[in-house]
C-alpha cells in the first residue's frame, strides 16, 4: 500500500498494539493481504513497561479485544508518549471478513495521508504560518456525576440556570447502551444549554454540555479536542464510569477543575474526589435529601474532600455565583499582571 505526497510515493507503515497475541496475528494477516506493513507489532502491557520504538511508524492501530486493566494501562501509556494518529478497534472477531479489513486498511491509508507532509528545509518560516493554532480552552471545566435519579436532578440543576455560564461540563450519567443521545436531546430541550453527546475528535467549547457514551473512555487531548476509546468493563455493571471522566479533567485542567456528585447507588466518583482535589480541583455533592438514591454523594463525602452540598438549585445558584467570583478574580490578576 503506497500514499503519493507532493509526487513522492511512500508506504504506509504502522505499529499494531493489542492485548491478544492470536487477534493480533489474524489482524497482521488480514492487514497484509490489503498492502499495510506492520513495522512494530506489541502487547499494550509490553508497552506500558518498556515501550516500543515508533519510529518511522505513521499511524497506531489498537485493538481492545480482551483488553484487560494492565492493557488499559499502556494505553494510557501510549496516548502520553506519542503524537501519531491512533486508531482504535474491539472486531478483532471480524478478522476473516476481507471487506471488513479492506475498509480498516483504507481508514488507516486516509489516516496517513491526512497527516501533513514533513517541511522541507527552508520552509520554517511558511510551516508556522500555516500551523493551525490551538484551540486551548481558557475556562472551568466541570463533571457532572450521577446514576440513580440522576437524569431528574440534573434537568433540575441546569433548569434554573438562565444565563450560560463561560465554562465546559461533561455528563458522566450511568446509562443504559443507545439511551445517551435521548438524554442529550431531553436536557437540551428543558435548558437554556446546546447539549450533545461526545463524538470521536469534538472540540470542547464553552457553555455546551457533553454526554460522556457508554462503553467509552474519554481522553482530552492538548487542542481540548474529545477522544473516545471502546471500553466494556469485565468487574463493573455501570457506563460511563465517572472515576475515569473526573481523572481525566483533573489531570487536563489541575485547578480549573470541578465536579458535581448527584445522586446515585455505589461510591463512582468516590476516587475521582482524591483526583480531582489532589490536582487542584474542588468537588461539590447533593445533599441526601434531595436525591433518590443518596450512597453516591454519602461516599463521596466520607472522603472529607467535598466543600460544598445542597439541593440541585442551591448548586445551581452557587455554581454560577462560584463561576463568575473566579472570571473576576481571575481578570483583576490579568490587570495586576
Amino acid at each position: 500500500m503506497e500514499t503519493v505526497e507532493g509526487g513522492r510515493s511512500a508506504k504506509v507503515l504502522i505499529a499494531l498494539l493489542g492485548a491478544n497475541r492470536a487477534i493480533r496475528g489474524r489482524l497482521r494477516s488480514g492487514l497484509a493481504e490489503c498492502g499495510i506493513e506492520i513495522a512494530v507489532e506489541d502487547s499494550l502491557s509490553s508497552f506500558a513497561r518498556s515501550g516500543a520504538d515508533l519510529t518511522g511508524v505513521q499511524a497506531v492501530l489498537v485493538d481492545l479485544e480482551h483488553a484487560t486493566d494492565r492493557d488499559l494501562d499502556g494505553l494510557d501509556a501510549l496516548i502520553n508518549a506519542t503524537e501519531l494518529p491512533l486508531m482504535f478497534s474491539e472486531a478483532a472477531h471480524r478478522g476473516g471478513n476481507k471487506h471488513w479489513m479492506q475498509s480498516i486498511a483504507e481508514k488507516l491509508r486516509a489516516t496517513v495521508a491526512a497527516e501533513p507532509a514533513p517541511a522541507e528545509p527552508g520552509d520554517a518560516d511558511t510551516a508556522a504560518r500555516a500551523a493551525p493554532e490551538p484551540t486551548r480552552i481558557r475556562c472551568p471545566v466541570w463533571v457532572l456525576g450521577a446514576s440513580f435519579g440522576g437524569p431528574e436532578a440534573v434537568k433540575r440543576f441546569l433548569s434554573v440556570i438562565d444565563e450560560v455560564p463561560d465554562a465546559v461540563f461533561i455528563l458522566a450519567q450511568h446509562i443504559g447502551e443507545g439511551f445517551a443521545e435521548v438524554l442529550a436531546q431531553q436536557l437540551h430541550r428543558s435548558t437554556t444549554f446546546r447539549v450533545t453527546v461526545a463524538e470521536e475528535g469534538a472540540p470542547l467549547n464553552s457553555g455546551e454540555i457533553y454526554v460522556a457514551p457508554v462503553f467509552h473512555r474519554l481522553h482530552i487531548d492538548e487542542q481540548d479536542c474529545l477522544h473516545l476509546v471502546p471500553f466494556r468493563p469485565e468487574r463493573i455493571s455501570y457506563s460511563p464510569c465517572i472515576d475515569d471522566v473526573m481523572r481525566e479533567v483533573a489531570d487536563r485542567y489541575g485547578p480549573r477543575s470541578g465536579a458535581i456528585i448527584f445522586s446515585g447507588m455505589g461510591d463512582d466518583g468516590t476516587e475521582g474526589c482524591r483526583a480531582m482535589v489532589r490536582a487542584g480541583g474542588v468537588v461539590w455533592a447533593q445533599d441526601s435529601e434531595s436525591c433518590s438514591i443518596d450512597s453516591m454523594p454519602v461516599c463521596a463525602r466520607a472522603t472529607g474532600l467535598v466543600s460544598h452540598i445542597g439541593n440541585p438549585e442551591q448548586l445551581a445558584g452557587d455554581l454560577v455565583r462560584h463561576l463568575k467570583a473566579d472570571a473576576e478574580s481571575g481578570a483583576e490578576a490579568f490587570k495586576r499582571g
